[in-house]
């Protein structure tokens, strides 16, 4: 079999600007989308396929180029079917929240996948819902660098809900979910005044300029809040945000993928990669309430099957393709 790998230059951007001739560092984040190419390679080369890779700016990569090319299996990054049509025998990849695992689908990544992982009222057959707990939360990994975990003074208030902001264009977003981000942050915010729920939200680490509108939404409202805390962090480490809220509120970040590892309500606005074990709601009022109206629960044995069915369909970059293949 001929199988193509088109492999997205990391030291420029992924949107469309300039390609300078000589190569440049890579920053550690996309350290892991190299690490995937070479998994994907070391697997066909094994399975005696014809690899080949071609390494171009995102930007560059076409549908045509593709058709051209015509290789038995193309595997095509960062792209989804419905806004890049491509003959069959073509497999989406993208990076998850957790930065060394690779969702590897025919139809897309995230909420946009064709398969999506599901419960089985199975109990959970391995310890990686554990083991990803001791060395993710513990270690305070995430896919973007997070500050130290603070023993005091963090500025949380207690038995608060959490709402992480993502950015507002981002394609998760534009592809994934019917509201804006500001319309979700904002229906939160509503909801929390009104109860005197305290609420801390948490801007996201990458493109501050974007954040800004989001945080006026919030600085707003805290005029109005009538002591209900509502606190906009930044400093704040993700782990320690979600280990000590009580639920949690998001379009539908990778956020929520974490707050699954800490055993936390999540419940979301948008289409995730999540949605077997988290609640859809509308940003409204109304949907809101009833969803702080549900009935306690110990997600802890549903999350965990559902997180090792989640690792065991995506590529983990840090092992090598041969440990995967049938015997």
């Amino acid at each position: 079999m001929n199988v193509l790998i088109l492999k997205p230059r990391l030291d420029v951007m992924f949107k469309k600007g300039p390609v300078p001739t000589e190569k440049g560092a890579i920053a550690p984040i996309r350290v892991h989308w190299q690490n995937f190419v070479e998994e994907r390679v070391a697997y066909h080369n094994f399975q005696k396929d014809n690899v080949k890779v071609i390494e171009l700016p995102l930007w560059q990569m076409t549908p045509k180029l593709v058709e051209d090319l015509n290789a038995d299996l193309t595997y095509i990054p960062h792209k989804e079917l419905h806004c890049f049509p491509t003959p069959p025998k073509v497999k989406f990849y993208m990076q998850t929240v957790i930065p060394w695992l690779f969702s590897v689908d025919e139809r897309g990544w995230g909420g946009g996948k064709m398969t999506q992982v599901k419960t089985d009222g199975e109990k959970a057959k391995t310890g990686l819902y554990e083991e990803y707990q001791e060395e993710y939360i513990k270690k305070n990994l995430s896919k973007f660098d997070q500050p130290k975990i603070q023993k005091s003074g963090s500025g949380l208030p207690p038995n608060f809900i959490f709402f992480p902001c993502q950015l507002p264009h981002d394609e998760t977003i534009k592809y994934h979910s019917d509201y804006s981000v500001a319309e979700c942050l904002s229906s939160v915010i509503t909801f929390a005044t009104h109860w005197g729920i305290p609420l801390v939200v948490k801007g996201h680490p990458i493109n501050p300029g974007s954040m800004a509108p989001l945080r006026e939404i919030v600085h707003k409202a805290q005029k109005k809040s009538r002591g209900t805390p509502l606190v906009w962090v930044e400093d704040v480490s993700i782990h320690q945000c979600l280990a000590n809220c009580m639920a949690v509120y998001t379009v539908n970040s990778g956020v929520g993928l974490e707050a699954i590892l800490h055993g936390k309500k999540v419940f979301r606005f948008g289409s995730t990669d999540y949605d077997a074990v988290t609640k859809k709601i509308e940003p409204t009022y109304q949907s809101i309430r009833n969803s702080w109206q549900i009935s306690p629960y110990n997600p802890v044995e549903p999350y965990a099957r559902f997180f090792e069915k989640y690792v065991q369909s995506h590529v983990d970059t840090r092992k090598w393709a041969w440990d995967r293949l049938p015997r």
